[in-house]
């Protein structure tokens, strides 16, 4: 297997995660040795160990001195978080959904988010947000959110603590005229393969989502970004 060592070590920790993923290694199992593994792949024994470290880093797999590796009982299978197309159920989501969110930065912002003409009017300023949303502290995404000022200085400390648009839905005086949201995919660069404990390059899937009231005012721009082996988006094709 050729390639570069810092890639190289990335292209074995993804294909070793999704023999998690797919069930391949069970939950509980013990896996080949760093031995075993480097023969497979063609590789330097500290590649492999370095692609493992990821791989326990994230909660997948546990070391036992004397024992050997085993994945780990309790982990996160497969894609599981459903990227939702519905107002109501977006809301509903993040409102009863089991969601840890950590929030790493908070700060007033002059400059508007990156809108277009067709976005709706910017605010007069803006609140922006960095959150962190985990599950049985696995990170599985990074949200970056610029929220209309004036709305966030009427619950600052419910802001900080909740998903902002579970909140939007109860503040008074505040109606969502539009709400909409745009799906890529693309690539983790440094800060977010940081946050999301992912190497460099790995694939994520990148949300804009932008919500208005009813003056055409945008309230809300988000930019989410996923972890692309837990999230997937099911949507029924109705004839």
């Amino acid at each position: 297997m050729r390639s570069s060592p810092g890639s190289l070590y990335s292209h074995i920790t993804t294909l070793l995660r999704r023999r998690i993923q797919s069930g391949e290694w069970r939950q509980g199992q013990k896996v080949q040795t760093l031995e075993q593994l480097a023969r497979e792949f063609g590789v330097a024994r500290v590649t492999v160990r370095q692609a493992m470290g990821i791989l326990e880093s994230e909660g997948l797999i546990w070391r036992k001195q004397g024992k050997g590796t085993f994945v780990k009982d309790d982990i996160l299978s497969g894609p599981w978080f459903s990227l939702q197309t519905e107002w109501s159920s977006l809301v509903k989501m993040t409102m009863f959904g089991d969601i840890a969110a950590e929030l790493r930065k908070v700060r007033e912002s002059r400059k508007a988010p990156p809108l277009s003409a067709s976005d709706g009017k910017p605010a007069s300023a803006y609140q922006y947000m960095q959150r962190v949303h985990s599950k049985n502290d696995v990170p599985y995404a990074v949200i970056h959110i610029y929220l209309d000022r004036r709305i966030y200085l009427k619950a600052p400390r419910e802001f900080s603590q909740r998903p902002v648009i579970s909140i939007l839905e109860t503040i008074p005086r505040v109606r969502i005229g539009a709400a909409r949201q745009q799906l890529t995919i693309g690539t983790a660069d440094i800060d977010a393969a940081e946050l999301l404990r992912v190497p460099v390059n790995a694939p994520v899937a990148q949300v804009r989502r932008i919500i208005q009231d009813q003056s055409g005012t945008v309230i809300y721009y988000g930019d989410l970004i996923y972890r692309g082996d837990f999230v997937k988006l099911d949507i029924n094709l109705r004839k």
